[in-house]
């Protein structure tokens, strides 16, 4: 690790200026964090090790931060729910993306996507919507407990509407240009700048136009994720067996998609909020 280390700084050192200021603002602002060998081995963990890769993540990282919270927030160690606008607390409310509490049965984290809670207003999707993803993935590869596992095997995916109330808060049409933007741009974030890998995707389709657009998706994914998107579109029974030849068993499957797992994301929020507050007071002291 220590050599692919020092690779992993060559790497950047060399890599084209251009693009490279976002990085070297965070550095200048943040060494010890941005330098330190905890950060960078996420990167180099999401890239499998490939130096090249893992440098050019990182770069990305930097230029799409800043271009998601703004210079005055990026640099931060952690993503912090106290970080977003007033205008985004109604898109972190609804719950679009949901790190579920248990990991798959190899240690993955577990990204639960609910479009019809997306605050899929034009004016709120890129924003809102993507630093409520960025929470949600820093969450897992942070976690105490279970980072470092999550970013050694990565995040799978379960995305589906299932019995989530159509009258869900802001919901519009989810093929749209604004809200099919958003979803190109979700999948570039996991394929050049998120350091985690999208190790899969389950996707429960609940109506005959989504499938019409998986397409459509299937083309901006990563050809790792390509290759283990699943769909499904069977009984509410089928499709839990199916998940659990996965190793996602019913009980780390949300309600919405027919599992029993009982998880209260406005009290996952609330704690969130909570530990910010206090690493906030921590970093002053």
């Amino acid at each position: 690790i220590t050599v692919k280390l020092e690779q992993f700084d060559e790497a950047i050192d060399d890599a084209e200026q251009e693009g490279k200021e976002a990085y070297e603002s965070a550095l200048f602002v943040n060494k010890e964090y941005v330098a330190s060998v905890e950060f960078r081995l996420m990167f180099l963990r999401a890239a499998s090790y490939d130096v090249e890769a893992a440098a050019t993540r990182m770069i990305k990282y930097w230029e799409r931060k800043v271009d998601l919270f703004g210079t005055d927030r990026a640099f931060r160690p952690i993503i912090m729910v106290l970080d977003v606008d007033p205008e985004d607390q109604e898109a972190f409310a609804s719950g679009g993306f949901r790190l579920l509490p248990q990991p798959d049965e190899t240690g993955r984290a577990i990204l639960f996507c609910c479009p019809v809670y997306w605050d899929s207003r034009p004016e709120h999707i890129a924003r809102s919507m993507g630093r409520l993803l960025w929470c949600m993935v820093h969450a897992a590869v942070e976690h105490p407990e279970l980072g470092e596992n999550v970013q050694k095997k990565g995040l799978v995916g379960l995305v589906g509407n299932g019995s989530a109330p159509s009258s869900a808060p802001f919901v519009g049409p989810l093929c749209s240009r604004s809200a099919m933007q958003f979803a190109v741009s979700v999948y570039k974030d996991f394929n050049q700048a998120l350091p985690v890998r999208g190790k899969a995707m389950h996707h429960f389709l609940s109506a005959k136009w989504v499938k019409c657009l998986v397409e459509y998706h299937l083309s901006y994914m990563s050809p790792a994720l390509r290759a283990r998107y699943i769909q499904y579109d069977g009984s509410v029974e089928e499709n839990l067996t199916k998940l659990t030849g996965f190793g996602i068993y019913p009980d780390r499957v949300p309600q919405e998609l027919g599992g029993s797992l009982e998880f209260n994301y406005q009290e996952w929020m609330q704690l969130k909020m909570t530990n910010d507050s206090a690493a906030i007071l921590d970093q002053m002291d």
